[in-house]
This record gives structure tokens, C-alpha cells and sequence, in this order.
């Protein structure tokens, strides 16, 4: 019986999952999450570049460049779970008419724990499909280089929220031979800060198809679908800020490949529609490198699609 790897990064077609780099919601702190459908032990690193655009900005700023870079170490001390912890670090880039602005940063460290609840592998049903269910939860540790600001504008561009935050994630994966339709949704919930400050409550949905293709000994995994993301805006003194939040909804594509325990992926994401701290801000484009070393062994992860062939 041979076994394809069907499904690889789920979420790097975000990769990251920095559902708005604003708002104190440390940027690319989700972009080791879900690395993979199964529990397993690694070490990953990826790095994402995303511009902003100020629309309406009384600061003078024109642009903000933003550069992620996070390692995520995964370990699985059983088949049906997954510790991971993420640690972000962030280059930030303010362009003005005639000037630019840099600001470097460690970014809020992140704690998860990924469990495999439920999972029905297709050789063993009629119609041969697979079936996986994971959940997860998390914390988020007030770790980051964030200073206030009274401009709302400047404050939604800060390293880390300055408080213990809570995500949670929620993963379907519907498998047929090489083909795997993902679905995902994500929350966390921002408590508030000793400065008096709760940044924005975070909701994204996703949905992606990713097909295999393998030749010899490698596995390429092109993907694509569609993104919601939602963000409460900012509490400050129980007072809301207005030029804070967001709502946007993205086209996702990328390509992940595998060789033995290495693996990495591209992944790009463009906003079609949205409404960033009330129309004051644009979001482009963002582009993810992914790099993975697997310390398990392959052989015994089962994914969750299979494809079968002559025994």
C-alpha cells in the first residue's frame, strides 16, 4: 500500500495566519500553526513580507513595510497530540515622503496545543474517503516590545498586545485519493493590558483544496481557496477606537514541497475586498516562505488521505 502525503501545510497558504498585522495582534505568530494534519515533532521557520498603504494618515506616513519572521518547534508525545510554541521577531518599516523609519522587535511568544480528536482513514471505508477533526488551544504571552501611543493609526502597528491572550483553532480535513478540501477557523480572544488597552478579539474562516503530486521521492502539494477575516476594534479606557479593526476577504494560493524530513512552501495571499480601521488603511498582498525539518519519522504518520495501489 503506497501513502500520499495529501495534505502538508493546510494553513501556509496564509501561512501565516496574521488575520491583521494590526491591532497588537503579534504578526506572524501563527505561522508555524498547523504545519502538518498529524501530531508530530519539528522545527520550522518561516518569513512573510506585507505592505500597508495609510490612506488618511496625520502622522505623514505613507507606507508601512512589515517583515515576519517566526521558528516554531513542534513536539509529539503521542499520536493524538501536538506542543508546539512559536517565537516571532518583526521588522517594521515606516515610509515617509522623504524618510523612512525602522523598528525591530520580539513579538508576543505563543504556547499551542493541536489534538487529532477524530480521524477515519479512506482504505478503510467504502466509499473511499478520509475524514479528520482537529481542535486546539493556546496562550499568548505578553512577551512583545509594544509601546502606546495616543495615535490610533501608530498603535495599531505594535509589537504584541502587552497582555495573556487565549487562541483557539478548529480544523476539518475532507480527503479523497490525492485530493483534500481543508477547512479551518481560528479565535482569540485579547484580555486587557496594564495600560488599559484590549486590542481587538481576532475570527478567521478558511477554506482550500490541495492536491498531491508524487514523483520519486518528492511530494508537491499545489493549493488554493478563499479567506474571511474579522477583527474587533480596540478598547482603550472602554472607549472604542475608531481607525482600529478590520474585515477582509482573500484569495489564497501556494505550493508546498517534501523530500524525506525537509519540506517548504510559497504561499501568497491578496485581499479582494475589505475595510481596514475604518477605510484609513489598505492591505496588500502578502508573501510567505516556509522552511520545515521533520525530527519523526515519516513513515509513521498516517495522513489523512491515502491513496492506494496494488498491495
Amino acid at each position: 500500500m503506497k501513502k500520499t502525503f495529501s495534505f502538508l501545510y493546510c494553513l501556509l497558504l496564509l501561512i501565516k495566519l496574521d488575520a491583521c498585522d494590526l491591532c497588537g495582534c503579534n504578526p506572524g505568530v501563527f505561522s508555524g500553526d498547523f504545519l502538518s494534519s498529524d501530531p508530530q515533532s519539528y522545527a520550522a521557520l518561516s518569513s512573510s513580507y506585507k505592505q500597508y498603504k495609510m490612506l488618511n494618515s496625520s502622522t505623514g506616513i505613507e507606507r508601512i513595510h512589515l517583515f515576519n519572521q517566526t521558528l516554531t518547534i513542534g513536539y509529539a508525545p503521542k499520536k493524538w497530540v501536538e506542543v508546539r510554541a512559536s517565537l516571532p521577531y518583526s521588522i517594521m518599516v515606516n515610509q515617509y515622503a522623504n524618510a523612512k523609519q525602522r523598528a525591530t522587535g520580539l513579538n508576543d511568544i505563543t504556547l499551542f496545543v493541536n489534538f487529532k480528536i477524530w480521524s477515519k482513514l479512506g482504505c478503510n471505508t467504502k466509499y473511499k474517503f478520509s475524514h479528520q477533526l482537529n481542535a486546539g488551544i493556546g496562550i499568548e504571552f505578553p512577551s512583545g516590545r509594544n509601546t502606546s501611543n495616543s495615535l490610533d493609526e501608530l498603535q495599531n502597528f505594535t509589537f504584541g498586545s502587552k497582555s495573556f491572550d487565549v487562541p483557539f483553532s478548529l480544523m476539518y480535513i475532507l480527503g479523497y485519493k490525492k485530493w483534500s478540501l481543508i477547512q479551518f477557523a481560528y479565535m482569540k480572544f485579547n484580555t486587557t493590558n496594564k495600560d488599559k488597552v484590549r486590542y481587538g478579539n481576532m475570527y478567521t474562516y478558511q477554506i482550500s483544496e490541495s492536491y498531491t503530486h508524487t514523483f520519486k521521492k518528492v511530494s508537491l502539494i499545489p493549493n488554493a481557496g478563499f479567506r474571511v477575516e474579522f477583527q474587533d476594534k480596540n478598547l482603550h479606557n472602554t472607549i472604542i477606537q475608531k481607525r482600529s479593526g478590520s474585515l477582509q476577504c482573500l484569495v489564497i494560493c501556494g505550493f508546498d514541497l517534501r523530500w524525506k524530513s525537509f519540506s517548504g512552501g510559497l504561499a501568497f495571499q491578496q485581499p479582494v475586498w475589505q475595510n481596514t480601521a475604518n477605510y484609513t488603511i489598505k492591505q496588500n498582498s502578502t508573501l510567505t516562505l516556509n522552511l520545515r525539518y521533520q525530527f519523526s519519522k515519516i513513515k509513521k504518520i498516517q495522513s489523512p488521505t491515502i491513496q492506494n495501489s496494488t498491495p
